[in-house]
């Protein structure tokens, strides 16, 4: 990378790089940084700000540009960061934001716009106005499931009423959706919705699914988004009216709250398209006119909530500590005291001097007790142990947990889901949710599963009933994945989306790396490292194991691999013998595709 003059990456490819400290660090004059009000987010927030801290400590007469829409502590992120600030209200289309209720929309400026109520709907009486007039709209729903029946809602309304909206271009866009995904109900879902120029967005989604989505409705094909909110964050999409159906969302424990002003803030920015429209719309809904002055003044008329650092709870300050450790081989507590007081955290908390020597005591105590680091005089030195951990960029946690395992494993006795399991279980995996009919499966799988099991995961007292729960879920979901078990049918059993799927997918393959790689140093035992490896492969492909020869071909993957193989071409040997004729027999192989096996074969 070092031959690159600029290098666009995500924070946390960036603080991975930061780990295995590249020598053309020291080149690097300018870095710009995105989205900086991210750093109050809970997940990602610790991640940006030790790159911050990290990366100040590194070079000091280093330019940082910080780019926010939402940030009100613009003095202070400002006077961390040692920079000045810039404010400016520009935007390339004036916003008008309002309130609908009762058939009228009251807008920030004092005009009244009034809304012909045709379908005594809300929501659908606001998208028809706004097809009505050219306009495109994006509705922000609270939950995928709100936002998949409101998708369905809008199309069912406006469907056969404006079809001169639709644009020539609409044939190959549901081509398109026809082969996003192996999941062949959602993409049909997703074909009835996009004919009526209507669709939802959310996480669930494959990548293509998403991409098909934005660029048709760019190009104005789609004339309606139902979305979550992940869809303002970030993802550049304007339209001519931006509708929040709700401003409540459900966290768990909690029930329903109001969202962040912020939130609504980034929400809102999505309105006006540039080149298009004189003027964009954010539009809130109000059941009351009690509620109505509520919505003006807590997102209209207010202003981002100010950002905070994220740093101060232990599990993100713990990983931090490690990187620092391990990126240096070894540093000084003094040191340690220095680096930490480059983050927002200290300068935020006005915390001394003393209490951040004691917190930070109390993880060097942690990591040293864990092996993770060991202690030489006045340096903290990173263990084999603790600098593999921080360069695979998995929590200490999750290291925790495999090397527990790995120091038990019996190749002999273990299994393909006790792999799955220990991996799962790890607090990098993301948690999948556990609906009320799931939970009778659960409970079975643990108590046949965990009567032979080598692993105990009720010794870790960082884990949750939930947490072994969820992992329990997620074994039963990949053992099926690498079992065959059609997409469709996992995405129906599980209540996951496609997106969802290759989300853990993606999740499992870095995560049995890990696993594969402290094995290397934990139990040195071929056996079990090989094991673990072989189901690497299997999640990676979803296959069984017969079919791993045939995947790693281009073209071939988990459906065409099982074809060929029912079909007789069960070894690369044996597709040397075919030719294109004999491939393009077998189902969903066409020539193109034959000729490409035939090249590949030739030169196995």
């Amino acid at each position: 990378m070092k031959d690159y003059d600029v290098i666009i990456t995500t924070n946390e490819k960036f603080d991975s790089l930061l780990r295995h400290k590249p020598t053309w660090l020291n080149n690097i004059n300018l870095v710009v940084v995105d989205e900086i009000h991210y750093i109050d987010d809970p997940k990602r927030g610790p991640v940006i700000e030790s790159v911050l801290a990290k990366i100040m400590s590194l070079r000091r007469n280093l330019q940082i540009l910080a780019l926010s829409a939402t940030v009100s502590n613009v003095e202070e992120i400002a006077s961390w960061l040692k920079a000045e600030y810039v404010i400016s209200s520009w935007r390339p289309v004036p916003l008008k934001e309002g309130v609908y209720f009762n058939g009228k929309i009251f807008f920030n400026d004092g005009e009244v716009s009034e809304i012909k109520r045709i379908k005594n709907n809300p929501v659908l009486d606001l998208v028809y106005d706004t097809l009505s007039k050219n306009g495109q709209a994006l509705v922000f729903t609270n939950s995928r499931s709100m936002a998949e029946k409101l998708a369905s809602k809008i199309a069912s309304a406006i469907g056969g009423k404006l079809d001169f909206l639709l644009d020539r271009n609409l044939n190959k866009m549901l081509s398109e959706f026809e082969n996003s995904s192996n999941a062949r109900r959602l993409n049909e879902k997703l074909i009835n919705l996009a004919a009526n120029g209507v669709v939802f967005h959310h996480a669930g989604l494959t990548y293509m699914q998403r991409k098909i989505i934005e660029n048709y409705f760019r190009e104005g094909v789609l004339k309606v988004i139902v979305a979550t909110p992940t869809l303002a964050a970030g993802v550049n999409l304007p339209a001519r009216r931006v509708i929040i159906h709700s401003y409540k969302r459900y966290e768990i424990g909690k029930g329903h709250l109001p969202i962040k002003t912020m939130e609504y803030k980034q929400m809102s920015g999505r309105a006006g398209r540039p080149g298009f429209d004189e003027y964009g719309e954010a539009i809130l809904i109000a059941k009351s006119e009690y509620e109505m002055r509520i919505l003006q003044t807590m997102y209209i008329n207010a202003k981002p909530e100010s950002l905070f650092s994220k740093l101060i709870r232990e599990s993100a300050l713990r990983n931090f500590v490690l990187s620092l450790i391990a990126s240096e081989g070894a540093i000084s507590f003094k040191e340690l005291v220095e680096v930490l007081k480059k983050t927002l955290y200290y300068t935020q908390y006005r915390v001394n001097e003393k209490e951040l020597t004691f917190k930070l005591g109390k993880i060097t105590d942690f990591l040293l007790r864990e092996g993770f680091v060991n202690k030489y005089r006045e340096l903290i030195e990173v263990t084999r142990f603790g600098k593999r951990v921080s360069e695979l960029y998995i929590d200490p946690l999750t290291a925790m947990i495999y090397r527990e395992f790995l120091e038990k494993a019996n190749p002999y006795l273990t299994s393909n889901d006790e792999i799955l399991f220990t991996m799962s279980l790890a607090p990098d995996m993301p948690r999948i949710s556990i609906r009320k009919h799931d939970r009778g499966n659960i409970e079975y799988f643990l108590l046949d599963f965990l009567d032979e099991a080598q692993i105990d995961p009720y010794k870790f007292s960082f884990l949750s009933e939930y947490d072994i729960a969820c992992a329990a879920k997620t074994t039963m979901l990949l053992r099926d994945w690498i079992n065959e078990v059609s997409e469709d049918s996992i995405v129906e059993k599980y209540g996951v989306g496609p997106g969802d799927l290759f989300g853990l997918i993606e999740t499992a393959d870095w995560l049995l790396y890990s696993l594969s790689e402290l094995a290397k140093i934990v139990s040195h035992n071929t056996q079990i490292i090989t094991k673990i490896n072989d189901v690497r492969k299997r999640v990676k492909y979803g296959v069984k194991e017969e079919l791993l020869e045939l995947v790693t071909l281009r073209e071939v993957g988990r459906i065409r691999a099982r074809a060929l193989f029912e079909k007789g071409f069960k070894s690369i040997n044996d597709l040397k013998k075919a030719k294109i004729e004999d491939l393009i027999k077998v189902p969903g192989i066409g020539y193109e595709v034959a000729r490409k096996i035939v090249e590949q074969v030739k030169m196995k």
